[in-house]
């Protein structure tokens, strides 16, 4: 009779030595996954911005009034009947009217109240100016070039493109952080798409003076101190300016730069 053969090895078979041990270190395996993730989100964010800011050009503005009804309650802007108020609509109706040649937007100017040097455009059509603003500038050309470089960003549809853009970023921030909360994600993270942000906002910028520029031309005939605003920044900065890349606008030299062009060009 034949000997069963032994199924079971009688001792603990030799595990060789490193089998179970990576020759890269931990932590630059951590530093790859990392990586990968912060690549992939930037890239997302990429893709989620361009689609949303290039669809929402299409959105039609009496949609983006109805957005933008409850913006005038967040600010306390002065009388509708007051005299500023009064001249600000006055220089915007013209001004729109060498932009907009269709007659299909209608711009609302408010005056604030504030020692803040600025002026902004948001969604339906609303320009806001701050009286910081009025006290600075001291020629028509001047007041002019702001409110048209405004009155650009609404009809080049710059208002709601960014507010689609950034409930789209944030839509996808909820995704990736199951909160939505920017506080809570990578700091790292949160550069990137910041840096998406600014660079977008500098090529809107540009596009604004450009159609502003345009405007003016057909509204004066010698364009010196359109650039009143930016000098008055420029000289307002000085030293403490930030280089172009990190900034929401191009440098004042940049635009003063391009205003001259424009001027010298006629």
């Amino acid at each position: 009779m034949n000997e069963r053969p032994e199924l079971l090895p009688n001792e603990n078979p030799v595990i060789p030595e490193g089998i179970n041990v990576s020759s890269h270190h931990p932590l630059r395996e951590l530093g790859l996954l990392t990586a990968g993730a912060i690549g992939l989100f930037i890239v997302l964010s990429v893709v989620v911005w361009s689609i949303l800011t290039f669809g929402a050009r299409y959105i039609p503005m009496s949609w983006e009034t109805r957005l933008s009804q409850s913006i005038e309650n967040l600010l306390e802007t002065d009388l509708p009947d007051s005299q500023i108020q009064i001249d600000l609509q006055s220089r915007l109706d013209r001004i729109v009217q060498q932009i907009d040649e269709q007659n299909t937007f209608q711009l609302t100017a408010h005056y604030i109240d504030s020692d803040v040097v600025n002026a902004f455009a948001t969604l339906g059509g609303h320009v806001f100016v701050f009286s910081g603003l009025l006290d600075v500038i001291e020629t028509d050309v001047g007041l002019d070039m702001v409110l048209a470089h405004e009155a650009a960003h609404v009809l080049n549809r710059d208002p709601i493109q960014a507010a689609a853009g950034t409930v789209g970023l944030q839509l996808l921030m909820a995704l990736v952080t199951g909160n939505g909360d920017f506080a809570q994600t990578s700091g790292l993270m949160n550069m990137g798409s910041n840096m998406l942000l600014l660079s977008y906002s500098r090529e809107q910028e540009r596009a604004a003076d450009e159609r502003a520029l345009e405007a003016l031309k057909a509204l004066y005939e010698d364009l010196t101190g359109a650039d009143e605003l930016f000098v008055f920044i420029q000289n307002s900065e000085g030293e403490r300016a930030f280089p172009e890349f990190f900034s929401s606008h191009p440098n004042p030299s940049a635009r003063i730069a391009n205003i001259q062009k424009a001027i010298n060009s006629d």
